[in-house]
């Protein structure tokens, strides 16, 4: 996503040629991959919600309420606006890159959204991301757990990291568990459970209740089909509030 371009096998795993066909045979265009007209609607109206100078762009402030439980940290809005901001203005976030926020934090199992959020975590830029950075944003997960009105078990972070190098260590056997500190992005995502991992960092209601073990990677469709549903009844509500005031 940050080049803005795609080589002929990136552009061959988006499905598109598929969608492109599935689009001009179906009468609803509501949920077809790529035209979704129900995608378009939700991600435009949360963002004309969140804008409320109407200017068309987000400020931080306006960013870290994007969520009703308020899962996005200070730190992490800061690191998003630091580093995943490809359309905008200093300090403001564009439409074009509130749709990539969006994609990105809706389906965490796609490449690009794993590349996305490497970037937000690594706090250093160096390319790696440590065991202290990753400690950095689980201190605000504890946090998030604390303050909930739900009742959260959240795992150590001593556990979290014990998970992630087993799973390093069982897909490159060369991997001295106790000695290593920090990844490349090419090491975690080739990594089953990293996509779930991630979770703990920047969006632990998520994390917590999802059975790691159970942890099963879904097909885009359907975290996007689950994902409207719930946001369709949401944005409803908002829409009659916004009516009735």
């Amino acid at each position: 996503w940050r080049r803005g371009t795609l080589d002929q096998w990136q552009f061959a795993k988006t499905g598109f040629i598929a969608s492109l066909g599935e689009a001009q045979q179906a009468e609803d265009l509501t949920r077809v991959r790529h035209f979704s007209y129900d995608q378009f609607y939700i991600i435009y109206i949360r963002f004309l919600f969140l804008d409320n100078d109407t200017d068309f762009m987000l400020e931080r402030d306006d960013l870290i309420k994007y969520d009703d439980f308020r899962i996005l940290t200070g730190t992490l809005v800061d690191r998003i606006f630091c580093t995943n901001l490809e359309t905008s203005p200093h300090g403001l976030m564009s439409y074009a890159d509130f749709v990539t926020f969006v994609l990105s934090e809706i389906d965490r199992s796609s490449q690009g959204a794993l590349h996305y959020w490497f970037n937000v975590l690594d706090i250093d830029n160096d390319g790696y991301l440590s065991l202290e950075e990753l400690e950095t944003f689980y201190v605000e997960s504890v946090r998030i757990c604390l303050f909930s009105n739900r009742d959260l078990q959240m795992a150590s972070f001593k556990d979290i990291c014990t998970e992630l190098l087993d799973a390093m260590k069982a897909t490159n056997a060369t991997l001295c568990a106790t000695e290593k500190t920090k990844f490349s992005f090419h090491e975690l995502k080739s990594c089953h459970i990293f996509p779930h991992i991630i979770e703990a960092f920047i969006n632990v209601l998520k994390f917590v209740e999802t059975d790691d073990a159970q942890h099963i990677v879904r097909h885009p469709m359907q975290v996007w089909n689950d994902y409207l549903d719930r946001a369709m009844i949401t944005i409803g509500m908002l829409l009659e509030e916004e009516d009735e005031s």
